[in-house]
């Protein structure tokens, strides 16, 4: 069979075809060509005639008219592409570095569903037996790449977990690489401001740090996501609101109101509640006319769509830490709560704030609580602050024109703002933004299903809700907290001459302020209503009575911690003027045997002492509380516990090292709270892996801290051993007359100062005369050498050096 004659196409030689192909126009040449007036071929990166050349790519430009009509729309359109390869990248990266996901599935949620990393969640409207998804009519897959963030590298990258959680704690030994990362500042009421403090030698300065976690993650921070298409599509189809199984859902909104809200009454629970139900059948999320009822926010009918789902996840998200679910479980499922709130954080939605708004910022900061990203928290707290004041929460005016529901929102939302903005500032050391306005009364201790939502309240009820009467006491310790951080962390007063003074100087107004304020505290305790007093033993109704007793523990919690950060500053002063005396006396000139005296007197010590003496005690008395209410399994959120045992451990070292010099703390109850302490954040650590290793960190720190202050102490005493034999050679001479003891004087093994006996005895008397025990005058003067602001690196006068722990 004869073979078939070729193509034209075939016949034709590659140069043939060459020569025959018409020359292309391009529609535009790069600058280049168009400079040498040479054909351009338009290839990008590099086009013909500039790699002939040996250009290199970059020099290969393409200058377009700019401003033009086109030129805008492509730019448009390119940025789109890039912005779509960035995401589909990230997305990739983020599979590629998430660990492997648990197989088990817990309370309904199916591991193929949620909420691991790049999980797929099916979002159904068709109806099964707890009604139908709130979505469309047809079964729509949406995928969404929930992936926890990688670890925190050493240059640590803004926008990344940080090692500092929103609480102000970490378990990183090494302090100063910790607090100088980035711009960010922890003052003098941080946990960061109290680890410093721990004695440290200059070896463990530079010492390693406390190994990382074995799978390389941060514990318990919260997902990144992918943001979701801005399409013109119906908005239910976007993943951030997607539910989970109505078994999960209704099971985690169970646990954040017998947890959270009886603690925060932030919404309104009956119309938050009736929205929720909503979710679940064929109507779904319906827009309600505005006037349809007060304005309650959350679940009202002036809520938007995305501020309520927003707000939904914040309380997913918080149900879960409360939940029984695994660590791992938890850390998955809040992951894809956290990043759905977050996705529905826009700030074009928060150009007109509202009451829904403020609640979902608050919600969003109590969550935030418990991460690694304390900036982030610290941020969207002053942004809930800014947004109330413009909505005018801070007035009273606005009660003469509402209903009586609104005016309980509006107060619960008010002092909701103050609660947390003195939280977040107490715990990172920062000033308030906020201050107390007393225009605005307390909101009412009165239960939600008496806040009605369609006709108007004319009379409170008879008997107030004993479960929200806590909400009333734990407003006024806010009160005293913002208080404390305004007279004696953050004095705006005080001229900068007399802060940085190296001598304690005194001043009334600061005694009566902190006199006031220990005052305020016992006044406090003493009238509490007896359903929430902790010294005594009430009946009350079983259907309540763990409710109670964990508002009682609680309220306990905060009044002794705030007893503590009361005397914090004059405890750490104490333990720096020990500390430096200790190392004036290293430095003695043997040859000579004379020193000068030390910076403080023996009137500063005495008033020094008994306020750490009554910080120690505070402190053993919160591990204490703490303890108890574990056993009982009424406790609160474990964040807070987590801040109070790293405060407490981190005094009780210092408490440690202060004995080696003189028993001036109780050693029993020192070991039983240290043991105690260490037992509470075992324990927290098997249930949430943020609290894991915070055990092993104080340990080590304590160790470090008892080395390096029992080599000072040693040393001391040889130094003063060999100066008292020289002194015994030369009594004949100078007719020196031993100091005679008076009336409570420590003796002559009194180590603070051997020159003379250490004189407390004038104490008594002042007592019997005036009724009142001298406080240390003025806390923050001489404090600044003490608690450095942490991006302050440096060592302190008379030689006393800040450890650098966690």
């Amino acid at each position: 069979m004869p073979s078939p004659m070729p193509s034209d196409a075939e016949a034709l030689s590659p140069e043939e075809i060459s020569r025959s192909a018409k020359r292309k126009r391009v529609a535009l040449a790069c600058d280049n060509c168009r400079e040498r007036k040479v054909r351009c071929n338009g290839t990008k990166p590099l086009c013909g005639p500039c790699g002939k050349r040996g250009e290199d790519p970059a020099n290969c430009k393409y200058t377009v008219i700019a401003n033009s009509a086109k030129r805008v729309s492509e730019q448009e359109y390119i940025a789109s592409l890039q912005s779509q390869v960035i995401q589909l990248q990230q997305t990739v990266s983020d599979l590629r570095e998430r660990p492997g996901t648990s197989s088990d599935s817990y309370g309904g949620f199916d591991a193929s569903n949620s909420p691991g990393a790049g999980s797929s969640i099916v979002v159904s409207g068709s109806r099964g037996d707890d009604g139908p998804m709130p979505t469309t009519n047809e079964q729509t897959l949406i995928t969404e790449h929930h992936s926890f963030p990688p670890p925190l590298d050493a240059s640590g990258q803004p926008g990344g977990p940080s090692p500092i959680s929103a609480m102000g704690a970490t378990n990183s030994i090494q302090v100063e690489p910790v607090m100088s990362r980035g711009n960010e500042f922890y003052g003098q009421s941080s946990v960061l401001s109290l680890l410093r403090e721990v004695p440290r030698s200059n070896r463990q300065q530079a010492g390693p740090s406390t190994p990382a976690r074995s799978n390389g993650q941060q514990p318990n921070t919260p997902g990144r996501s992918s943001s979701s298409s801005r399409l013109g599509i119906n908005s239910m189809l976007q993943s951030q609101y997607a539910l989970p199984p109505r078994e999960v859902a209704d099971e985690l909104l169970r646990f954040y109101f017998s947890h959270m809200h009886i603690l925060y009454p932030l919404i309104h629970s009956v119309g938050f509640r009736s929205r929720y139900e909503s979710l679940w059948t064929g109507t779904g999320y319906q827009d309600l006319p505005p006037n349809d009822g007060p304005d309650i926010g959350l679940g009202g009918a002036r809520c938007p769509r995305p501020v309520f789902f927003c707000a939904l996840n914040a309380t997913f998200a918080l149900g879960c830490e409360f939940s029984d679910f695994t660590p791992d479980e938890k850390e998955a499922a809040c992951a894809v709560f956290y990043g759905r709130m977050k996705d529905l954080l826009h700030i074009e939605l928060l150009d007109n704030g509202s009451i829904a708004h403020v609640q979902a910022l608050l919600l969003a900061v109590h969550y935030l609580l418990c991460t690694q990203y304390p900036t982030r928290c610290y941020n969207i707290m002053g942004l809930a602050c800014r947004m109330a004041v413009g909505l005018g929460l801070h007035s009273n005016k606005f009660s003469e024109r509402s209903s009586f529901t609104e005016t309980e929102l509006r107060r619960r939302v008010w002092y909701g703002c103050l609660q947390m903005e003195m939280t977040v500032s107490m715990t990172l050391g920062r000033p308030p933004s906020m201050r107390i306005v007393n225009d605005v009364p307390l909101p009412s201790p009165i239960d939600d299903a008496h806040l009605p939502l369609r006709e108007n309240l004319t009379h409170l009820p008879e008997q107030p809700s004993a479960v929200n009467l806590f909400t009333v006491e734990n407003i006024k310790l806010a009160k005293i907290l913002a208080i404390i951080l305004d007279q004696i962390y953050h004095p705006v007063s005080t001229e900068p001459s007399f802060r940085n003074s190296p001598t304690p100087q005194t001043s009334h107004q600061d005694l009566n302020t902190v006199m006031h304020l220990d005052a305020s505290l016992e006044d406090f305790k003493s009238t509490l209503p007896d359903v929430l007093r902790w010294d005594r033993a009430v009946e009350t109704p079983p259907e309540i009575s763990a409710v109670l007793k964990r508002q009682s523990y609680i309220l306990q919690a905060r009044y002794l911690h705030l007893k503590i950060l009361l005397f914090r500053p004059s405890f750490s002063w104490f333990c720096a003027s020990t500390r430096s005396e200790l190392q004036r006396r290293e430095n003695i000139d043997l040859s000579n045997g004379s020193s000068s005296r030390p910076k403080e007197t023996d009137l500063t010590m005495s008033l020094l002492v008994p306020c750490a003496v009554a910080c120690v005690n505070a402190t053993c008395e919160l591990v204490g509380s703490i303890e108890r209410s574990t056993n009982e399994r009424v406790t609160g959120a474990w964040w807070f516990r987590l801040f109070y045992l790293m405060t407490s451990g981190t005094i009780l070292i210092l408490a440690e090292c202060m004995q080696l010099s003189k028993q001036h703390f109780n050693q029993a109850t020192l070991d039983a709270a240290w043991v105690s302490c260490l037992g509470n954040l075992d324990q927290m650590g098997n249930y949430h892996s943020q609290a894991r290793g915070y055990t092993q960190s104080l340990k080590l720190l304590r160790e470090r801290a008892l080395s390096t202050y029992g080599t000072a102490s040693d040393q001391s005493r040889q130094s003063r051993s060999a100066s008292q034999r020289r002194g015994t050679e030369d009594t004949s001479d100078n007719h020196y007359l031993p100091h005679t003891q008076s009336r409570g004087q420590v003796g002559e093994a009194n180590d603070d100062f051997p020159e003379k006996g250490f004189d407390v005895g004038w104490m008594e008397d002042y007592v019997d005369e005036f009724g009142v025990t001298p406080l240390l005058e003025n806390w923050e003067t001489g404090i600044e050498t003490i608690m450095m602001p942490s991006n302050v690196a440096g060592d302190f006068g008379n030689g006393y050096s800040m450890p650098s722990f966690m």
